[in-house]
């Protein structure tokens, strides 16, 4: 006959705390840091905008439910193949969550003259939960130009030397 131990946590006899098991099964043990979900999303596809307001990024948006509600966040992106079409202009990046913009991550100059290709960018956010609800976050990333004139693109000909990573971590 099989048996069954009923716990929420497991206590050291001094009373500090050597791991917690929650509702749903998941085990934390607070003395090191553990990677509890890993999402990654590649993209070849290109995306471009001469708009100057932020503009989502096609493939780079999506729900991510979190396990834990105070759990760190760890977004990512990756991005190889940039360009800017004009000098002195600018392209935008910023990260949404929600709908709303939570990092204005970087802006990229354009200095020559005519269109410039511009490879290699990274950029990463930390999320830090404090009483989460349990309900899905979207986070997505966004672009802008900084001139209407002006051409602002990410993975320039989608031929595979120009794509984009999305990444996002939980980690507890």
């Amino acid at each position: 006959m099989a048996s069954e131990l009923h716990v929420d946590a497991i206590k050291h006899s001094g009373g500090t705390s050597a791991m917690t098991i929650s509702s749903a099964g998941l085990v934390r043990t607070p003395a090191q840091s553990q990677l509890v979900q890993l999402f990654t999303h590649q993209q070849n596809s290109q995306a471009q905008t001469s708009s100057t307001s932020f503009v989502a990024v096609s493939g780079a948006t999506t729900a991510f439910t979190p396990k834990f509600n105070n759990s760190k966040i760890i977004i990512s992106l990756a991005s190889f193949r940039l360009y800017i079409s004009g000098s002195q202009r600018e392209l935008g990046l910023a990260l949404y969550k929600n709908g709303s913009q939570v990092d204005d991550w970087s802006t990229i100059y354009s200095n020559s003259a005519g269109a410039s290709a511009i490879g290699g960018q990274y950029n990463q956010y930390i999320d830090q939960l404090s009483g989460h609800d349990g309900s899905a976050i979207t986070y997505a990333w966004y672009i802008k130009s900084n001139n209407s004139d002006t051409t602002v693109a990410i993975n320039t000909n989608g031929a595979g030397d120009g794509n984009y990573q999305f990444r996002i971590e939980e980690w507890q």
